[in-house]
């Protein structure tokens, strides 16, 4: 593990929402910071271009060039031949996950997924942690516990008159 590492990820998704829920579950680890979200090949070739990413997560069914086809693209370029991917896909067949292993791409996720599994698949595309499984469950753990905290804090600041009490009057 390489402590205070920021990663550069790439998300190529065509659904706003999938790309934000991915974007929100990566950053619950603060060394995936950097994230930035293509709606599909085309567009996520122009960002490749522009910037270097240590991983690229990209689903496989979109508009305008598929995930697919993207990957064959990216797997074109030398510089890009051993670039860690890392597929999200709702329609995952026999010959597409066998195609894809054909390319390369050892880390698949089928939607819908968790943040565990997502954050996991991640951590092991990358190389982050011998123990995976763990160190995502610390993230998590460390998560939950803001998130309590922070709601303890927000329910203690709440104004009298929205207080339980007052709602029942």
């Amino acid at each position: 593990m390489t402590p205070g590492r920021q990663y550069n990820i790439l998300i190529v998704e065509d659904e706003k929402e999938i790309a934000e829920i991915i974007r929100s579950y990566l950053q619950l680890y603060k060394g995936f910071q950097n994230i930035v979200i293509a709606e599909e090949g085309v567009q996520a070739m122009q960002k490749i271009s522009n910037q270097e990413f240590d991983l690229i997560i990209t689903d496989i069914v979109m508009e305008r060039r598929d995930g697919l086809t993207f990957i064959d693209a990216l797997r074109r370029l030398p510089k890009y031949f051993n670039q860690k991917i890392v597929v999200v896909s709702g329609c995952l067949t026999a010959d597409i996950t066998l195609s894809l292993l054909r390319k390369n791409v050892r880390h698949i996720i089928v939607k819908p997924f968790t943040a565990r599994q997502l954050l996991t698949k991640v951590v092991m595309a990358l190389g982050i942690s011998r123990r995976p499984d763990e160190f995502v469950d610390a993230i998590i753990q460390h998560t939950a516990q803001k998130l309590d905290s922070d709601n303890k804090t927000i329910g203690d600041e709440y104004p009298e008159e929205f207080s339980e009490d007052k709602a029942k009057d």
